[in-house]
């Protein structure tokens, strides 16, 4: 390394557009300015979807990858640890009857609103499987609407026992307390980390890595991929 600093990054809406591939341009650069560098991915995604995202050279030169919000652990392109958790079938029940009540209209959702993954779950009202436009405009919807913030609200007042975090433009992460972000810590090495992500603020899932961080540890939150770069390129 050329500096003793340990790089993590969120991806999706951090290093990439939303549920899009990283831009060809910046992953030249990243790769370059990577090189002697360690960095570490965190995702709420799991990691077939970030296959999808990320260059597999540079997927494969992280120091670790953490999908799934740091319940499934990879390193070199193999998982070497998962945590284990099967959500309730009155949660699942809970989560059915907000997506019958749900404000946003019924005939513009799509598939995929529950989706199960290693250690959480991912519930979206409009569902995964909608489009690039489709998400766009539920997005800007929310931001007026905040229907995940008070969903986010219902699924913390009737299950204490679980955390809910608002997700990137369209869902919310539910897994059990302590199973979110942060939890990456107790894996990494004793180095400064710089952290980078789009949804650094309380209720959202970058917060909960950012709020352990002491310096000089820091985080950065982000705009987009395009602000990342120029945050990075000002180091």
């Amino acid at each position: 390394m050329t500096n003793n600093i340990l790089y993590v990054f969120d991806i999706d809406g951090t290093l990439t557009p939303s549920r899009q591939s990283m831009d060809e341009n910046f992953a030249d650069w990243f790769r370059e300015f990577m090189h002697e560098r360690n960095y570490v991915f965190v995702s709420g995604s799991d990691y077939a979807k970030l296959q999808e995202q990320v260059p597999a050279d540079i997927l494969r030169d992280a120091f670790e990858v953490f999908a799934c919000s740091g319940n499934s652990h990879w390193v070199f392109g193999e998982e070497i640890f998962r945590n284990t958790w099967t959500p309730s079938e009155t949660l699942l029940e809970f989560l059915d009857a907000e997506l019958h009540w749900a404000r946003w209209p019924a005939e513009k959702m799509c598939s995929n609103q529950i989706e199960i993954r290693t250690g959480l779950v991912n519930f979206s009202t409009i569902g995964r499987d909608c489009n690039s436009e489709q998400r766009a405009e539920y997005h800007a919807w929310d931001q007026q609407n905040h229907e995940r913030k008070k969903i986010r609200a219902d699924i913390i007042k009737h299950f204490p026992d679980l955390e809910c975090e608002i997700g990137g433009e369209i869902s919310l992460d539910i897994y059990p307390r302590g199973l979110d972000k942060s939890q990456i810590i107790k894996h990494l090495p004793d180095l400064p980390i710089y952290f980078f992500g789009d949804g650094i603020k309380p209720g959202h899932n970058d917060y909960s890595l950012a709020s352990v961080l002491n310096p000089p540890s820091r985080s950065f939150p982000v705009l987009n991929w395009v602000d990342t770069w120029q945050q990075l390129q000002t180091l």
